[in-house]
């Protein structure tokens, strides 16, 4: 949500749990939120088309990538965030 913001999108951000890809539109383009919970294998994905949005040129940020990891371009940046024992969360950034 705080990205979307950050970039003016006027769009109602919500989780795509249900729609596996809510796009949102943002000043400096289209921003994909994805949700692999409920893909079962890469084939699944493929079969939707998640490719076609892993490899053009917009922001995609999707929850659950290990199911489809394997079809990530070279360069991603993966931010994991973490609830702590103390109610703030944890955010790390791994850049490969």
């Amino acid at each position: 949500q705080t990205v979307c913001e950050l970039l003016h999108s006027t769009d109602v951000v919500v989780s795509p749990t249900f729609s596996l890809i809510n796009p949102y539109q943002t000043d400096k383009g289209t921003i994909y939120h994805m949700d692999m919970y409920r893909i079962k294998s890469v084939e699944e994905a493929i079969d939707f088309g998640i490719e076609e949005y892993l490899w053009e040129d917009h922001f995609c940020f999707i929850e659950w990538p290990q199911i489809i990891e394997e079809l990530l371009p070279e360069k991603f940046v993966r931010i994991r965030i973490s609830q702590q024992a103390d109610e703030t969360r944890l955010i790390q950034i791994h850049v490969k």
